[in-house]
């Protein structure tokens, strides 16, 4: 009964052999005057029809179709079984080629089976039938056996399935060529297979036509036979399952999976997209247009005025591939990133402006006047892509688009100075003005601060209050009044920098006393919170300011200075928060280093008062003598002598009377003086 389903089943399309003629030649399909846009494409695939369900063998396979590969000077054309599927890996979209392109023995030998045929597909044809590109966008697919059990006129007879592992291009299974979710109807094309009244009919959207030719052929399946090894299963030419010796030539009608994340676009080259019957050729990411334009200047470098996007880029002659006339440019803007399936294009046009400039080119992108882009979701809400795309007559190519990162300025220090809290930003490209604010919350009101122009890219708040938390933000605009741009006349702002978060500790005071053994004393007041401090030291007013040390409480001695040297010094508190340094302001103090004089007698003579020696004082231009006044409780100013005079003579000093000597030194006009001497009483 087996021989006798095998005979009925049997036919053998004799053709000439066109085995070795892999010549791709020119494919012309598309006119080179098409263009893509938002009417006609969408992202990746998942928005195509799907194939109809057939309702009886003699429904014609419905659905959509894609241009892709070339085959003797014109491009194939493909079913599209699943626009989007997981089920042989990875994402794919999963096609069959819609006619028959040559004619092949399944094996060589009753032995050999399929892995002839799977050699010749994915060896041979494979390099030939695609570019490069496309074949790297050609999915390897995985497939276990097929489970036979639904079709019973296949199990009865032993058929069983090939399972994929890997293959780039291959015949369909049994199975998938019945499969009512691939749009093919779900039947052997014979009746009563299993019994001597052998009947059969004909299954019209199994049917394949030769490439080129009206006529319908025989194609391979890769089903093959258990205990028969030298036959394999085909579909004849009424579509109907059959079988032949695997040595003999049968058709070939390749399928394929081609990544998800190989296509960026689906563009319908001929009717409406999403309906059937529409044909579309997929947008193939190529790599290497990446490397054809630099990117890095692209993903930063870029402005946003008057509603138009700017994008300079340059061309690396050193990649010798796509010839730069042949590069289009694009802006692609969508509501999700457009890796994900559910993205939707909000906005896509290639670019008729472009600028020479001297390092390089600018690529210029109107959008549409009711595209409003909303700064505060750029990145989240929407996603801003320039893409290179290389759109021939027969293969689109894209470079992997390059997201456009907001355009905005980047604070990197926000932090108490001296005389405020400093605020400095990275320079943002196209803008050399720049405005601040502050706010008193994260989320509150920013009230502007101040416009810093030239090109120069930090602040100092001045109005910060100490014992107060601040939140900094930055601006970028650009004013255009006059010149080649005068029609643009006005101001332009770029993105809002994130905020930068400041807490300023309460302010100290600083004092700064010279001492003995030219040490200066320093002491500050204590600031609430706060768990150390920072003192710092220069020579000039202006810095730079050296660390001298940092400790715990509220005085330290800073030594070994230079005797009669002005010093400036500096001191801030300092807390630290989840890891977080935060800061008072600057407390400032400045002092000369000088020496402590010791008064060494007081000789009271009479009639002749009292006479003073002291010690010298290094770095003094001149000493001060001082009495002390029993009624207010001070010591009232006597004289001066020359910081040579080491001596001095209180003519009107009485016994018991007590002094002190202070030295001191001029400086810029401003006079500073060391520590008070010891007191010593006139006797």
């Amino acid at each position: 009964m087996k021989s006798r389903f095998i005979s009925a089943a049997m036919a053998i399309v004799m053709s000439v052999s066109i085995g070795q003629c892999f010549l791709i030649g020119k494919r012309v399909n598309v006119s080179a005057d098409y263009v893509k846009n938002m009417q006609n494409t969408r992202l990746g695939t998942k928005q195509m029809a799907s194939p109809v369900k057939p309702t009886d063998r003699d429904s014609a396979w419905q659905g959509s179709y894609v241009i892709f590969g070339g085959w003797l000077g014109g491009s194939l054309t493909f079913r599209v079984l699943d626009p989007y599927t997981t089920d042989f890996g990875e994402s794919t979209i999963l096609l069959d080629c819609d006619t028959i392109i040559d004619t092949e023995p399944f094996g060589i030998s009753e032995y050999d089976d399929y892995e002839d045929i799977r050699e010749r597909l994915n060896e041979h044809f494979l390099n030939v039938a695609f570019y490069s590109a496309e074949e790297d966008a050609i999915a390897n697919s995985y497939k276990d056996d097929y489970d036979y059990s639904a079709y019973p006129y296949l199990t009865y007879w032993g058929c069983q399935s090939q399972p994929l592992n890997g293959d780039k291009l291959f015949l369909l299974d049994a199975a998938e060529v019945h499969n009512p979710d691939y749009g093919y109807y779900n039947d052997s094309g014979f009746k009563d297979w299993d019994t001597s009244s052998f009947k059969s009919y004909s299954v019209w959207n199994h049917a394949k036509t030769f490439y080129g030719n009206s006529g319908f052929q025989y194609y391979w399946l890769r089903s093959d036979f258990i205990e028969h090894e030298g036959l394999a299963l085909q579909i004849n030419d009424e579509g109907q399952i059959a079988c032949d010796n695997v040595e003999s030539d049968g058709g070939i009608a390749p399928a394929l999976n081609i990544k998800q994340s190989s296509i960026l676009f689906s563009t319908a080259l001929s009717g409406d997209y999403g309906a059937l019957g529409t044909k579309y050729r997929l947008t193939i990411i190529d790599k290497r247009l990446n490397q054809r334009i630099q990117k890095e200047k692209s993903t930063k470098d870029w402005t946003l005025i008057d509603n138009v996007i700017s994008v300079p880029y340059k061309i690396d002659t050193s990649v010798a591939y796509y010839s730069k006339d042949i590069i289009d440019y694009s802006i692609l803007i969508t509501d999700k990133e457009y890796t994900d399936p559910n993205a939707n294009i909000l906005f896509y046009e290639y670019s008729d402006w472009f600028q020479s400039t001297s390092d390089g080119t600018v690529a210029n992108f109107p959008l549409s006047d009711d595209l409003n882009l909303d700064q505060s979701k750029w990145g989240k809400d929407y996603h801003v892509y320039f893409v290179a795309e290389v759109n021939q007559s027969d293969a689109f190519f894209s470079s992997e688009p390059i997201e456009l990162v907001a355009n905005k300025p980047v604070i990197s220090k926000a932090e108490p100075s001296d005389n405020g809290v400093l605020v400095k930003w990275n320079k943002v490209y196209g803008y050399s003005s720049y405005n601040v604010y502050r706010s008193n919350s994260l989320n509150g009101t920013y009230t502007y601060l101040s416009s810093v122009t030239g090109g120069t890219t930090k602040y100092v708040d001045k109005t910060a209050t100490g014992g107060k938390t601040y939140y900094y933000k930055v601006r970028p605009y650009l004013k255009i009044s006059s010149g080649s741009y005068a029609f643009l006349a006005g101001t332009y702002y770029g993105f809002w920098s994130d905020a930068m978060k400041v807490t300023v500790l309460a302010d100290t005071k600083l004092t700064a006393e010279p001492k003995s053994g030219v040490t200066m004393k320093l002491s500050w007041t204590a600031v609430s919170g706060a768990q150390s401090y920072e003192i710092y030291r220069s020579t000039s007013a202006s810095g730079p300011y050296t660390y001298v040390k940092a400790t715990t409480g509220t005085s330290t001695s800073d030594t070994s200075l230079k005797a009669g040297t002005r010093y400036y010094y500096m001191v801030r508190a300092k807390k630290t928060v989840n890891g977080e340094a935060q800061y008072s302001k600057y407390a400032a103090a400045v002092a000369v280093a000088l020496a402590t004089p010791t008064l060494e007698s007081a000789a009271f003579k009479s009639g002749k008062g009292v006479t003073l020696n002291w010690t010298k004082a290094s770095g003094a231009d001149r000493y001060n003598v001082y009495k002390y006044n029993a009624s207010t409780g001070k010591y009232d100013y006597v004289a001066s002598v020359l910081g040579g005079t080491l001596t001095y003579t209180d003519a009107n000093g009485k016994k018991g009377d007590y002094y002190k000597v202070r030295a001191y030194k001029r400086v810029d006009g401003v006079v500073y003086y060391g520590g008070w001497s010891n007191a010593k009483a006139g006797k």
